[in-house]
């Protein structure tokens, strides 16, 4: 079963502290949990064109997996 809501929501939480180190470590570990089933949910981030979005694209593809490129 999918964990990414409720993660995503933990994530949702963490983003009020402003910093990408904290958020590309969440990022890093949904995508562990999850698997590529998460890239999607991952990639909304992409769009915020700041430090959110590079931790994000990073942790995408740290996953080296064909969905993430």
């Amino acid at each position: 079963m999918c964990q990414t809501k409720g993660l995503g929501s933990l994530l949702w939480l963490l983003m009020n502290f402003d910093d990408p180190e904290i958020l590309g470590a969440c990022y890093s570990d949904i995508l562990a949990l999850e698997g590529p089933v998460a890239i999607p949910w991952a990639a909304q981030f992409l769009p915020l064109e700041d430090g959110a979005a590079a931790e994000a694209a990073m942790a995408t593809a740290q996953t080296h997996t064909p969905e993430a490129f």
